[in-house]
């Protein structure tokens, strides 16, 4: 079944005001291909999970009829408003149910949203209403990102990488689907005479208030806005303020109450960060350092010890990826440091278990996001997915499951230090 994710007014409104219109690059190449397989006259293009209608709208200069579909009406009531385009129209309804005559479409297309289909009834459909020698363009675009503006490049996309990470647990399985470049549904597509092209690189010029806003049209993003709504907020307003590498803080000296850092002190060049930390600090103000181990725990009926002996298989399997900067534990780097600080008061906790319920997939989400497996990834990309996809589905039989979705226990052991600033030093 088609998910129903986005049937928010605001969430539509967003998608009208942030999502990007298809490249000039795409498009022309999906014309032309349509002109080499089937040839003119194009009559008629259907543009399924249209959403606010960017790609609808631009083909309405190419075809004598377009019509949008998405199953969102406050998507289609967001592409309705746009006037101008006589030749196009919108309807509600889902891309496994086409209210088409039989092989009378000239083109099918998805922007941004086949992976939110049922693959299996959604192909059926296509079959039916496709002409003979009518085409489907499948297309979209991944989490990989890459964000520029002069010499902070790198510091813009780690704010990018820290979103996607808080995001994790609140992401579905379905847009891991998009980020593998829809590969299995490209192979399940039965047309002989079929192309996939995995990189069309463009490049857009946006203010930070759209990228911001980008990041809120995130599936991912809404259902972290409802599950936490004053959480979510305070994640855009901080993204949107960060501009400071760690080590150069732009405050006053002893300015600052508290000086946290989660998940990231590994990778700051320690001694200045906390020559920083110290400056920034008032009399009396706090440090915060904390950090969690990779080698997660899951619970699950009366099967955990059988999936945590998985799940141990597959961070070892990472083990040989892991950054050299890290050295052989980030435990033992983040306690040499508290060792090292000076501060009188200071306190250090090597265990400090958290328990949350997550979705299957938000875990493999999660150890997908470590470094480790990004080097793998990086690496040899099909070794990388198919160790996340065995480890998955070994997991799934362990537990007498069929769905990704399905809900486990999963136990993040944290460690940390705090350390309270001296009022004379």
């Amino acid at each position: 079944m088609t998910e129903r994710l986005f049937e928010e007014k605001q969430h539509a409104s967003l998608y009208q005001k942030y999502r990007f219109d298809p490249p000039d690059e795409l498009k022309d190449l999906i014309i032309q291909y349509l002109d080499k397989k089937k040839g003119k006259p194009h009559q008629l293009a259907v543009d399924l999970g249209c959403g606010t209608g960017q790609n609808s709208r631009s083909l309405t200069k190419y075809f004598e009829q377009v019509v949008g579909i998405d199953v969102s009406e406050s998507q289609v009531a967001e592409a309705r408003a746009v006037s101008g385009f006589p030749n196009l129209s919108y309807r509600v309804g889902t891309a496994e149910e086409l209210p088409f005559p039989d092989g009378s479409v000239d083109l099918l297309t998805a922007a941004s949203a086949a992976h939110w289909f049922d693959a299996e009834r959604f192909i059926k459909e296509a079959i039916r209403v496709l002409k003979p020698r009518g085409c489907l363009a499948l297309f979209g675009y991944g989490d990989s990102m890459d964000i520029h503006f002069e010499s902070c490049g790198d510091r813009l996309n780690n704010i990018y990488e820290d979103v996607k990470q808080i995001l994790l647990p609140y992401t579905s399985s379905k847009v891991n689907v998009a980020n593998s470049k829809l590969k299995d549904l490209f192979e399940a597509i039965p047309f002989p005479d079929k192309e996939r092209i995995e990189i069309i690189p463009v490049k857009l010029q946006l203010s930070i208030k759209a990228v911001i806003g980008y990041f809120e049209t995130f599936s991912m993003y809404q259902a972290y806005l409802r599950a936490d709504p004053s959480a979510a907020t305070a994640l855009l307003e901080r993204t949107t303020s960060r501009e400071s590498p760690a080590e150069e803080l732009p405050f006053e000296d002893g300015s600052v109450d508290l000086v946290t850092a989660m998940s990231a002190f590994h990778w700051f060049d320690h001694s200045r960060f906390l020559q920083e930390a110290h400056r920034v600090l008032k009399p009396h103000g706090c440090l915060a350092v904390l950090n969690y181990t990779m080698d997660m725990e899951l619970s699950y009926r009366d099967c955990s010890e059988n999936l945590n002996h998985i799940c141990n298989e597959f961070y070892a399997a990472l083990r040989p990826f892991r950054n050299p900067y890290l050295g052989s534990s980030s435990f033992e780097l983040y306690k040499k440091t508290y060792d090292s600080l000076q501060y009188p008061v200071k306190e250090w906790q090597d265990i400090f278990w958290v328990k949350k319920t997550v979705a299957l997939s938000g875990y493999v989400g999660m150890v997908e996001s470590f470094s480790a497996f990004q080097a793998l990834l990086k690496k040899d990309p099909e070794e990388a997915r198919r160790l996340s996809q065995d480890i998955e589905q070994r997991l799934l039989r362990a537990m007498g499951a069929t769905s990704s979705e399905t809900e486990v226990i999963m136990g993040v052991k944290y460690f940390y230090f705090l350390a309270c600033k001296p009022e004379n030093d």
